[in-house]
């Protein structure tokens, strides 16, 4: 617990950590996952304790994961690599219940027509807003082709960063941008609003340590269309109006570098 845990400032090149120490801060991360983990048997326990178990659909997710010195990065900001966006997914009861591991593509955006049908429930209104598809074992839905991922502004963006932790190095300014990814079984391209496109063979680079984009030309081109004719297919929402917040509500955003 010594070990200085700020990723403002390894990012900004202010803070080196060795191998040791980064090995470390995984083995807290992954203690933190095992406490986690003791909890969920917590709460099955009350379940079967009350007599709801049998009843119940019981989901475990996560909305990101974390860098922990991946890809030179510190935490969960600036990017869209699977070290952030491939999380778990356990689904059980119902007809989720023969242990199946499923490796076909899955988006967050899928559990709530997935827990619809769990349920029983039609809801065609809701379902019509949707831009997820059910991957219950019953429903008639083909196997997604591809998923798409959004980062959509930087957080905490450069003013912020900066008032933290003093002048950067130009470096970090690359991450001034937003990203989308489309990730099919093999390969996934993320894409930025400064122009940059990046390829990774899935396959071959779980890591994503090297970008294969300037070797794939045609599948860059491919995947970057098949990514604009999903921006194309919905009618995207236009953000205005102002919000209020109290002043340690608000303390608490820029300690996150969510505002400045």
């Amino acid at each position: 617990m010594a070990i200085p845990q700020e990723p403002w400032e390894y990012l900004a090149g202010d803070l080196s950590l060795s191998d040791g120490e980064l090995r470390a801060l995984r083995g807290l991360y992954r203690a933190e996952i095992a406490y986690l983990d003791e909890q969920l048997a917590a709460l099955k326990r009350a379940l079967v304790d009350a007599g709801e178990w049998e009843e119940t659909v019981f989901v475990v997710t996560a909305d990101h994961g974390e860098n922990i010195g991946d890809h030179g990065l510190m935490d969960h900001q600036y990017c869209l690599y699977e070290t952030l966006i491939h999380v778990p997914l356990v689904v059980h009861g119902g007809a989720f219940t023969d242990g199946e591991d499923v490796t076909d593509l899955v988006s967050l955006v899928d559990l709530a027509p997935t827990l619809l049908d769990a349920a029983g429930i039609d809801a065609p209104e809701a379902r019509d807003g949707f831009q997820g598809r059910s991957f219950h074992p019953e429903a008639d839905s083909d196997p997604r082709e591809f998923t798409v991922s959004e980062y959509m502004a930087p957080q905490p963006s450069m003013e912020a960063l900066e008032h933290h932790v003093g002048d950067l190095p130009a470096e970090v300014r690359r991450y001034d941008r937003s990203l989308r990814s489309i990730r099919t079984g093999s390969h996934k391209l993320i894409r930025g609003s400064d122009g940059t496109v990046e390829l990774y063979d899935l396959d071959a680079d779980p890591r994503e340590s090297t970008d294969v984009a300037a070797a794939n030309p045609q599948l860059v081109d491919r995947l970057t269309d098949t990514l604009d004719e999903w921006l194309e297919e919905f009618e995207q929402a236009d953000v205005d109006g102002s919000v209020t917040l109290d002043a340690d509500r608000k303390a608490q955003l820029e300690e996150l570098g969510y505002i400045r």
